[in-house]
């Protein structure tokens, strides 16, 4: 593909995120299906290395992942299950429609019975 092996050392180590251009190349010497492709997208997404938080977090977002960060190496696994359970949920929770009660209609003199 053209690329120097200390290149692709440091893709396959973490240390670099292989470029739009490698990519691209990859999908073609691979011959990589749209399933496949989407699969690789995927796979790019959960290893990233560095995450950056939006300009706009909350001071309590900010808190909140710098005391994750520090705990990070600390936390039981069981912990770190319940937590990617909770976020679990929370996706699936995002999917329903939030229940709304409907309001009781009063009914006329002429609906009630006396």
């Amino acid at each position: 593909m053209g690329y120097e092996q200390a290149y692709l050392s440091s893709l396959e180590l973490g240390t670099k995120s292989p470029s739009k251009e490698f990519l691209d190349k990859l999908v073609g010497v691979m011959e990589l299906s749209v399933e496949d492709q989407q699969k690789l997208e995927l796979a790019l997404q959960a290893s990233k290395r560095r995450f950056v938080l939006p300009p706009d977090a909350s001071t309590r977002t900010y808190q909140f992942c710098n005391d994750l960060w520090n705990k990070l190496e600390r936390l039981h696994p069981a912990l770190l299950e319940a937590m990617h359970v909770m976020l679990d949920v929370e996706d699936r929770v995002a999917e329903r429609p939030r229940y709304q009660p409907t309001r009781l209609k009063r009914r006329t003199k002429q609906e009630a019975p006396m």
